[in-house]
């Protein structure tokens, strides 16, 4: 049961997993999975709520947070726009929901491998701000 704190706002689009994004971070970055989990394992062993090796991300900034709605088409001016935040009552702009998934699916395919991701779903229950710092586990 991976997860991330992010927040939750409408998209008026579905994602579009077939789109081929380049990864956010370089895979040197890619923290490599513990050894209690580097071992062979069957699926069976797995349950609901299991932590994976964690992944911390270094701080989410402005610049990421742009690039990222903007590579992935999502233009909502909340996530470029602060005066227009501001406007809305917000303390500033902040990132995407996707941001935060996108982190868990970096996540998934290092501890996988070879394995392959087919299905991830998130729900987004926390806003992520410009400097918050989270771990996907």
């Amino acid at each position: 049961h991976s997860h991330a704190h992010s927040h939750s706002h409408s998209h008026s689009h579905e994602a579009h997993p077939q789109r081929n994004l380049p990864p956010l971070t370089a895979p040197k970055q890619v923290q490599q999975p513990k050894q209690s989990l580097a071992r062979s394992f069957y699926w069976t062993e797995l349950r609901v709520g299991d932590d994976l090796p964690p992944l911390t991300k270094p701080a989410v900034d402005r610049v990421q947070i742009v690039r990222y709605a903007s590579a992935a088409g999502d233009f909502n001016r909340l996530h470029l726009d602060e005066p227009y935040a501001h406007q809305l009552g917000f303390p500033g702009l902040f990132a995407p929901g996707m941001l935060a998934m996108a982190f868990i699916g970096q996540l998934l395919t290092a501890w996988l491998r070879r394995g392959h991701v087919r299905k991830l779903s998130a729900r987004f229950i926390k806003i992520v701000w410009p400097n918050d710092e989270l771990t996907c586990r």
